[in-house]
């Protein structure tokens, strides 16, 4: 099974964003990103900081947000 990039395990990225808008659930165990809340995110949040998540979680390999699974 082929690994899943960043973009693919984040839902970031132009190749896999959501349809429909998604909130973001904070799994960083205390790692921010400056200027982003360390938290989970509201669906409007998610898209307004979906930039500087793909580019630091790109950069730096570190999952901070999942997307938030609908039941």
């Amino acid at each position: 099974m082929a690994k899943k990039s960043i973009a693919e395990e984040t839902g970031f990225g132009v190749a896999t964003m959501p349809d429909k808008a998604q909130g973001r659930r904070y799994v960083g165990g205390g790692e921010y990103i400056p200027g982003v809340p360390a938290r989970d995110l509201s669906a409007e949040e998610a898209a307004t900081y979906a930039p500087m998540i793909a580019a630091t979680e790109a950069a730096t390999g570190r999952i901070l947000y999942q997307a938030i699974e609908e039941e």
